[in-house]
């Protein structure tokens, strides 16, 4: 089954020039609708200031065939596809150097979004210990979700700190990178 989804795609860094026919017969297998897009004599002409854009419409919003090309070429790319009906809206991003690309889930302004249910008992934490000091840690020491924490502020305190701002980093999606621009590499 299929579902149609519009998204966008931002790619940029140094291209293959002589792998445009290629790159874009993937964009062709992975977008309909494509409402922004190029042609190869477009594609070759890309302003060099600029990354590409491509918007249209793709399977569930993916485009995983283009993913792959970028990853192969050392493209860096953003990805976003829209909220329909239950599917919410995501981000996706990867640049050089990174394992695996970043997902996430984001609203209409292409925000990252945080469950409620994820940051609540930090903020608990937080707020209870600026009220009481060291003695609040002895009060979430079984909860389910900061107990780990309490314990290592309770063992080493000099740790605590850190170890609370990792478990809000890990919460909160880092930000896409900015898309550098699209450059042609003619002799590739």
């Amino acid at each position: 089954m299929s579902e149609l989804i519009r998204m966008s795609i931002e790619i940029g860094g140094t291209f293959p020039a002589s792998l445009a026919d290629k790159f874009l017969n993937l964009v062709n297998e992975d977008l309909f609708d494509i409402s922004d897009g190029y042609t190869k004599e477009e594609l070759l002409n890309q302003d060099p200031e600029d990354c590409v854009f491509i918007s249209g419409t793709a399977n569930y919003g993916l485009c995983h065939r283009v993913f792959k090309f970028c990853a192969e070429h050392n493209l860096t790319y953003v990805h976003n596809a829209e909220a329909m009906g239950d599917i919410d809206a995501e981000a996706t991003y990867w640049e050089p150097g990174m394992e695996e690309a970043i997902n996430f889930k984001t609203d209409s302004s292409k925000d990252p979004i945080i469950k409620v249910s994820d940051i609540e008992p930090l903020l608990d934490l937080m707020c209870a210990l600026i009220s009481k000091d060291q003695e609040a840690l002895l009060l979430f020491l079984n909860d389910p979700a900061t107990g780990d924490l309490v314990k290592i502020g309770l063992e080493s305190p000099e740790k605590f700190s850190i170890a609370l701002k990792e478990r809000i980093d890990s919460i909160i999606p880092d930000k896409p990178p900015k898309v550098p621009p699209f450059l042609l590499d003619h002799c590739k």
